[in-house]
């Protein structure tokens, strides 16, 4: 009987200490349980080095967090298709907090087969190349890991990706 009072005592204290911890977070503009979704956009396509028939990118993500609270990124996932044809994925884990109402720069590495970057420099000839990138930001909430997902499109200038490519095959 002792026991079952002092557990029935321990579960009480600990559910009001979780709605006062629940109550403390919505007071201060925002509740854990309400997060707006963040946004994520491209900020870079840049290609690195040639190795092994492949090269490799780094891929310039911005995250926007509209949340009062700050967002601790724990994964980022992401797909890119250059005009309407899959090109690469990314993905990557995190240690990164984004401050509330604010945005913060990632950057994610990836190789990419020389036969797709052949046949996107084929394409290039000074337009613009359409692009669409989609994939989920993986947000720590609670112990756990919340994914929301992402879409975005936009254009990639082609004269200055066309440069970096020939930069970077004239270094290998």
């Amino acid at each position: 009987m002792k026991r079952q009072r002092s557990f029935l005592v321990s579960a009480s204290l600990a559910v009001a200490m979780l709605l006062n911890l629940t109550g403390c977070v919505s007071s201060s503009g925002g509740s854990l349980w309400d997060i707006q979704k963040p946004s994520v956009s491209l900020i870079s396509l840049t290609p690195k080095k040639v190795s092994r028939g492949e090269l490799a990118f780094d891929v310039g993500l911005l995250v926007k967090n509209p949340n009062a609270l700050p967002l601790p990124i724990k994964t980022v996932s992401s797909e890119l298709a250059l005009n309407g044809i899959y090109f690469l994925s990314t993905s990557g884990t995190s240690k990164k907090a984004i401050p509330a109402n604010a945005s913060g720069k990632m950057t994610l590495s990836t190789t990419v087969g020389l036969d797709k970057v052949k046949s996107l420099a084929k394409t290039l000839r000074g337009r613009d190349i359409q692009y669409d990138l989609s994939g989920d930001v993986g947000v720590g909430v609670l112990g756990q890991t919340v994914d929301f997902p992402f879409h975005q499109g936009g254009k990639v200038n082609a004269a200055q990706l066309a440069k970096k490519l020939i930069k970077i095959s004239l270094r290998n």
